[in-house]
């Protein structure tokens, strides 16, 4: 960091493979110091040394501070965060939930009942996530599943599948001789067992929460759809050259 400017520079192998010729002291610190006097060659020292102040455009909010989202009432702590309006996320956080619970069977009810069912606030981590903890080994128990009869609602409750692969904005090539298999793989909700995934309208498989599937790529454009078993679903078009 020099005057306002923010200065960083990097020299390696994109292909992540190693290169123990290029240390960064002797390829990138002698860039970093060429860039940053060609700067203070150019511009006022003065102004270097004492840059004018920065009026910053950002908010407070209140986030969940387990998960990082906008509180909602069911959060169990809470804390301040900034935020960029108009570039920080700002949705509610959907991990936490109120809901009817049938006091016997412990299910998930979609009708109340009087002494019989009451309200929980339950936590319904997505499978991306719920992964990510086992591998830390820490273990989020599910949701309970619901009674027989409550599709609809269970629908209405989940949030939809969000397919973390392929990226969006991705373009990709058949080639000659190489593995073409496209990995197919969505974050689920707390409450969804399983995905089932579609190219156009064409079923591919069946898998589990956080289950990779591969497809077999054929050129053109394709619309990869994955529907869990709630009914809930997410798209991406992809184009193979």
């Amino acid at each position: 960091v020099f005057g306002p400017y923010a200065l960083a520079v990097w020299v390696g192998d994109f292909r992540g493979s190693s290169r123990g010729q290029v240390v960064g002291i002797a390829s990138a610190a002698p860039l970093f110091f060429d860039i940053a006097r060609a700067v203070i060659a150019r511009e006022r020292p003065e102004d270097l040394l004492q840059p004018k102040a920065l009026t910053l455009n950002l908010s407070r909010s209140v986030a969940c501070s387990d998960t990082g989202d906008i509180a909602n009432p069911y959060c169990p702590a809470r804390e301040s965060v900034w935020l960029i309006p108009g570039v920080s996320p700002v949705k509610p956080t959907n991990i936490y939930r109120r809901l009817l619970v049938n006091k016997t069977t412990g299910l998930l009810a979609c009708r109340f009942a009087a002494g019989k069912t009451e309200h929980r606030v339950l936590e319904f981590w997505p499978s991306d996530l719920t992964e990510v903890f086992s591998l830390a080994g820490i273990r989020k128990a599910p949701p309970p599943a619901w009674e027989p009869g409550c599709a609809q609602a269970s629908a209405r409750a989940s949030a939809p599948p969000r397919i973390v692969s392929p990226s969006k904005a991705s373009g990709f090539r058949v080639r000659d001789g190489a593995d073409n298999r496209l990995p197919l793989r969505a974050a689920l909700d707390g409450s969804a067992h399983a995905a089932f995934w579609f190219v156009g309208d064409t079923p591919l498989g069946r898998a589990a929460p956080s289950e990779t599937v591969f497809w077999p790529m054929t050129r053109g454009k394709h619309v990869i759809r994955v529907v869990d078993d709630a009914g809930n679903a997410d798209s991406r078009l992809v184009l193979v050259e």
